[in-house]
């Protein structure tokens, strides 16, 4: 079984794109998830908000009902007041009528203005617990950014050694093999290269074609072989 030194060093090349790949999917995937952390606090940010301006709007309907109150109050004093004045029977009972509905009206706004003063308390409370999980989620989310930002600092390095290490391997490759490596890895990514043996019954283990007594002969020869099916460079699994 010859070994082809060219095949050799583009498996170590596969290998550390492979690598370049998946850190390149990582940097990707920091500023979202940075985003998605961030998004939270805002929205946390935007509830205490909208509580503070619904209680803002019911305590501003309560002190107006609360003047309804008072009024009222005062035109209920007001009718009583005249009725003990009237010389008629008729007209001592069309104030009592207009009495009991001022009372009956004062009642309502009393009812109103209790359920408002009690909405009051619901949203304080809503407010003081959304306020909790605030603070709670922007430390942290400050704690969960900073890392993000460090990990993006890293795998940017990480990258400058491998893209600096990739110049190195890549020269060592016969450019029309680079070339062609580089336009299977350019649609297949991870994996441009596909191991091939005899326990498997001489099949690329990425689409799974035999290949053919030909094929197998060359392989083991050490010459450059590619799936018939897949296009993908083949190697002999170790």
């Amino acid at each position: 079984m010859a070994a082809n030194p060219q095949l050799k060093t583009l498996r170590e090349l596969h290998e550390l794109d492979r690598s370049i790949i998946s850190l390149r999917k990582r940097h990707e995937a920091i500023a979202p998830e940075t985003e998605a952390v961030q998004q939270t606090v805002a929205e946390l940010r935007k509830q205490v908000e909208n509580l503070a301006a619904e209680t803002k709007r019911t305590r501003t309907e309560a002190a107006r009902g609360e003047l309804e109150i008072k009024s009222a109050e005062a035109n209920i004093r007001k009718l009583i007041a005249q009725q003990n004045q009237v010389k008629t029977d008729k007209e001592y009972k069309s104030l009592q009528q207009e009495i009991a509905t001022q009372r009956a009206d004062l009642s309502r706004m009393e009812d109103e203005t209790l359920q408002l003063l009690a909405r009051i308390d619901e949203l304080e409370a809503q407010r003081k617990s959304v306020e909790k999980r605030l603070v709670e989620e922007e430390a942290t989310a400050k704690k969960r950014c900073e890392d993000l930002e460090a990990e993006r600092r890293k795998i940017e390095e990480e990258l400058a050694v491998l893209a600096q290490r990739r110049t190195e391997l890549s020269h060592r490759v016969e450019p029309d093999l680079l070339e062609k490596y580089e336009f299977i890895l350019a649609r297949r990514g991870e994996t441009a290269l596909a191991a091939v043996s005899e326990a498997t019954g001489w099949a690329c283990q990425a689409c799974y074609t035999q290949l053919t007594p030909q094929m197998c002969a060359l392989l083991v020869g050490g010459k450059i072989v590619s799936c018939q099916s897949c296009a993908r460079i083949l190697y002999l699994a170790e």
